[in-house]
């Protein structure tokens, strides 16, 4: 319980901190199975979320595993912060939004 209420808890704490009252699209959960892995799926799911965020000239935010972080850095996050408890750690991203045709989203490194 007291892991629960530390990394939640210090994960809205950062992410209030971090956006503050600014409003932004919260991505929240992105995770797909190992054997699904490399297969273009979080990318696909990625573009969705962040071309209807650069429609509306929104940032986006998201608290992600180190293991996610190399699709997020694709995509032009910046890594902003961490969040860490005994047993894990999250690095806390911002994604300012961006102006990009369809075709210039494909081509500019979102190929994840």
């Amino acid at each position: 319980m007291e892991l629960c209420a530390a990394y939640f808890g210090g994960i809205m704490a950062k992410h209030k901190a971090i956006m503050k009252d600014r409003p932004h699209y919260y991505m929240d959960t992105l995770a797909k199975l190992p054997k699904y892995q490399g297969r273009g799926a979080g990318g696909m799911i990625l573009r969705w979320g962040l071309q209807r965020a650069d429609a509306e000239g929104l940032p986006c935010y998201i608290a992600a595993f180190t293991a996610g972080l190399p699709i997020y850095l694709k995509f032009w996050w910046v890594p902003v912060d961490e969040h860490r408890t005994e047993e894990l750690v999250n690095v806390l991203l911002v994604r300012e939004p961006r102006a990009l045709a369809q075709s210039e989203f494909e081509r500019e490194g979102a190929q994840a």
